[in-house]
């Protein structure tokens, strides 16, 4: 075995080792509160929901992250001139108070 393999090896004990013992506190926790279905589900990822999966398609299709950047855009510019009002709200009032 090659010192490079011998390090990817270590490396992935190191990383996976932390996993498992999380897993088994979690495996735990759930046996003592009497949560089988929960269990089962951590033994079977049973992944996103088929109706999930055709509706984030869908989304990517009409250039849905597009169009929230766009809408996130259009918040920061709005929320700009609403600053610039209060601002200048501010000054008229402050304004008025000097007289």
């Amino acid at each position: 075995m090659s010192p490079k393999s011998c390090r990817i090896t270590q490396m992935s004990k190191l990383i996976s080792s932390p996993n498992h013992s999380l897993s088994d506190v979690c495996v735990r926790a759930l046996r003592k509160l009497n949560l089988p279905s929960a269990l089962e589900a951590l033994e079977r990822p049973i992944g996103l929901p088929p109706s999930l999966l055709r509706k984030a398609e869908e989304v990517r299709l009409e250039d849905g992250p597009a169009k929230i950047e766009a809408s996130i855009e259009d918040v920061q510019r709005l929320a700009h001139q609403d600053l610039a009002i209060l601002e200048e709200v501010e000054f008229l009032v402050l304004l008025g108070t000097a007289y």
